[in-house]
């Protein structure tokens, strides 16, 4: 599965007035993201994205990820409310065995 589309259209959707797509620069054994603005052909450094776009940027990635390791299902799992043990141990509306 090519999850760079998944990331790329979701920042589209979510900046459409800010961001077209990304580039990536390697300069010795450094690796530098820039983005690039619609209707522009120069791209920023990244650092001067908003920080609501990194951490979208970094959500993204990271359901990517979670998506192409294939354990989509159970962190689903975990996260479901039916598979959490209970933190109280009685109810307020459950009728007690003395009454």
């Amino acid at each position: 599965m090519d999850l760079h589309p998944f990331v790329i259209g979701g920042l589209r959707e979510m900046f459409p007035d800010i961001f077209e797509d990304i580039e990536f620069q390697s300069v010795s054994n450094q690796l530098f993201a820039r983005f690039i603005l619609p209707g522009r052909q120069e791209s920023v450094p990244v650092y001067l994205a908003p920080n609501g776009w990194l951490v979208a940027l970094t959500h993204l990635c990271a359901i990517a990820s979670v998506r192409a390791s294939g354990a989509r299902r159970s962190a689903a799992a975990s996260s479901s409310p039916h598979t959490r043990p209970s933190s109280s141990t009685g109810s307020k509306n459950t009728p007690s065995a003395s009454s």
